[in-house]
């Protein structure tokens, strides 16, 4: 009798394990920069970037140095998002590793799956116990701008404080056209 279901089922849990592994990994290291209007003309204080990929949950709150405003429900969705775009190529890598070496491919998967969980899940524990990332339900301050007025403007590794004015995305008010 052979092994081939056990070893497919094994393999397809473990692809999907590496999934979501990078997907958590992509989301929380490599972010989008997102900008709002305020950040073209900070009237009553300093303007501040959110980061997050494909949409913002990430954002300096400017009450301390390290605290930052955090949308767990976002970034899980965020997750969900970058897994649906990354599953695709680990189940073709999957698939054509499976007929040649199928215990190792599920052990390759497997391993690498728990150690992008594992090393994911530290970094945001660790941020959000020692760092300070704030669970809040929005990252926006109302009234200088709110969540549907953030535009993406560029990718970076990890946040910083500052936003980046666009002049692409909001245009001067009463300027030249």
């Amino acid at each position: 009798m052979t092994d081939e279901p056990l070893v497919n089922t094994r393999l397809r849990r473990t692809a999907l394990l590496f999934t979501m592994g990078a997907a958590a990994t992509s989301a929380t290291t490599l972010m989008l920069e997102w900008s709002s209007p305020y950040c073209n003309k900070p009237e009553d204080g300093p303007a501040y970037a959110a980061f997050g990929a494909p949409f913002p949950f990430l954002r300096f709150g400017g009450a301390s140095s390290e605290e930052y405003d955090f949308m767990p429900h976002i970034y899980a969705l965020d997750i969900a998002l970058l897994a649906a775009v990354i599953w695709p190529a680990v189940r073709f890598a999957a698939a054509r590793l499976a007929p040649h070496w199928p215990k190792v491919a599920a052990a390759i998967f497997g391993l690498g799956g728990v150690v992008l969980c594992l090393l994911t899940g530290l970094v945001v524990t660790v941020e959000m116990s020692s760092r300070g990332w704030r669970p809040v339900v929005s990252i926006a301050n109302p009234p200088w701008d709110a969540y549907s007025e953030f535009r993406p403007i560029g990718f970076t590794i990890g946040p910083h404080y500052d936003c980046t004015p666009s002049a692409y995305w909001f245009k001067p008010k009463g300027g030249a056209k």
